[in-house]
């Protein structure tokens, strides 16, 4: 009689064992299941509350300590309209034209501002371009020209309504090299380096006119 509750009793013992060893697997797999399910969507949507909030913050900090963007300044300094008078430079007809598509591309995307007509403009900006240079700044083995140096001097004045007129002086510069075989390859580099050498000088007047506008 004893040696049948034995059996019954250690048979009890390993199907309980067995029934939890299951269970412990069964569970330990639905956890998994769930943090893969569950886990990377809250941390995908906890990045994204993240870098709400700290770009917020990042607002909020910049608003209280009384932050303006130089853009706005410079509006202030140029009015709502804007006239751009171009003074072509004659051997260089091509880049001055562009220049002046560039600066008004500038007027509008940065600062807001519409073109105007002269007479309609609450502001107007003259650009004359003063002189180009080339100056050549390395040489081959055979002694030949490989990379030139072309400078760029332009002058930018403007006056508004109120009578106030300022002229601004300034200079860029871009490398570019020079093909001994191809005269086109040549021109062309030369003519993307003097628009980049311009781009300088329109941030330079751009940034005296944020700084006049801070005074305003």
């Amino acid at each position: 009689m004893k040696n049948i509750f034995g059996r019954l009793f250690c048979a009890f013992v390993k199907k309980y064992c067995a029934f939890a060893k299951t269970f412990k697997k069964y569970f330990a797999n639905s956890i998994k299941r769930f943090f893969a399910l569950f886990g990377v969507h809250f941390i995908n949507r906890f990045s994204e509350i993240g870098r709400f909030c700290l770009c917020a913050f990042i607002g909020v900090l910049l608003s209280s300590c009384g932050y303006v963007p130089s853009a706005s300044f410079a509006q202030k300094a140029l009015g709502d309209s804007v006239f751009v008078k171009l003074n072509v430079n004659l051997p260089n007809p091509e880049n001055s034209v562009e220049l002046k598509d560039e600066f008004n591309k500038i007027i509008i995307s940065r600062f807001q501002n519409k073109i105007a007509n002269a007479d309609e403009s609450d502001s107007i900006i003259t650009i004359d371009i003063d002189k180009i240079t080339d100056t050549h700044i390395a040489v081959s083995s055979d002694a030949f020209a490989t990379y030139y140096r072309v400078s760029v001097f332009t002058t930018y004045t403007y006056d508004d309504k109120k009578g106030n007129k300022r002229s601004v002086s300034g200079s860029g510069y871009f490398d570019y090299n020079i093909s001994l075989d191809n005269p086109l390859t040549t021109h062309n580099n030369r003519y993307y380096a003097i628009n980049q050498a311009f781009l300088q000088t329109i941030d330079r007047f751009v940034a005296m006119m944020a700084y006049e506008g801070q005074y305003r």
